[in-house]
């Protein structure tokens, strides 16, 4: 009697225990982790139109720097455009509402 009632209290049997599924597809394919060097070409990389507008943003801030004079050198006005101006004109496009977009 004490046997019966260990074995009712113990481990659930393997007949118990729900049967794993097999996946349809065949066995699971694992994907290589890129290299160093992708991995961070990806993270730097910049659309070459955003390249572009920073840049002539920042040619259009150096080139009033040098038509007004004194405030600060075209060259850093040209460099701060780049690096303030343009981020800060993005911000503010996406903000704006698009035309013709209802929300």
């Amino acid at each position: 009697m004490a046997r019966i009632e260990i074995e009712a209290r113990g481990a659930p049997t393997v007949a118990a225990a729900p049967a794993r599924r097999r996946r349809a597809t065949g066995r699971r394919r694992v994907t290589k982790k890129p290299a160093l060097i992708r991995r961070l070409g990806r993270a730097v990389w910049v659309s070459p139109r955003h390249a572009a507008l920073a840049l002539t943003t920042g040619l259009i801030c150096g080139a009033l720097a040098a038509r007004i004079g004194e405030p600060i050198a075209p060259p850093y006005a040209a460099i701060l455009g780049t690096l303030v101006g343009y981020p800060a004109l993005v911000a503010v496009w996406r903000w704006l509402p698009r035309a013709g977009w209802h929300r």
